[in-house]
């Protein structure tokens, strides 16, 4: 089971990361269980938009990568509505942004491996003792 961050996922379509590719995770993505929380399409959407705008891709492309990311299957997540508090304490406790914090507590509250390239959020899952993927 694998929580994957939005960051993670776009540098994936968008052809960005190395790492990504040399670990050979596509293929893992593919085999294992994918989730991530509840914003996470609208964090997808906003990274595309922000490419559209600074004329990296075009909404044709846009079209295109939603199609590859429809050949994953990622479980959305219910929103932490009853648990704003504890997204604040991550949030604050670890340097986060709200964002951030709903992805490693998804990971930590499933035990799930987390794949991210986010700087900040790979050294707090890995203060927390989560598997932090690419390695």
């Amino acid at each position: 089971m694998i929580v994957v961050d939005a960051s993670f996922v776009i540098a994936h379509v968008l052809g960005e990361d190395v790492a990504v590719e040399q670990a050979n995770l596509i293929e893992t993505l593919r085999q294992e269980r994918l989730i991530a929380p509840a914003h996470w399409p609208a964090e997808i959407s906003n990274a595309l938009v922000t490419n559209v705008r600074r004329k990296r891709i075009s909404l044709q492309d846009v079209g295109l990568i939603l199609d590859e990311l429809a050949t994953y299957t990622i479980e959305i997540q219910p929103a932490f509505a009853g648990d704003a508090a504890r997204l604040v304490a991550i949030s604050s406790e670890q340097n986060l942004t709200a964002y951030d914090a709903a992805y490693v507590i998804l990971a930590m509250d499933l035990k799930a491996s987390i794949a991210t390239l986010d700087k900040a959020m790979r050294q707090a899952a890995l203060r927390l003792k989560l598997n932090v993927l690419p390695v």
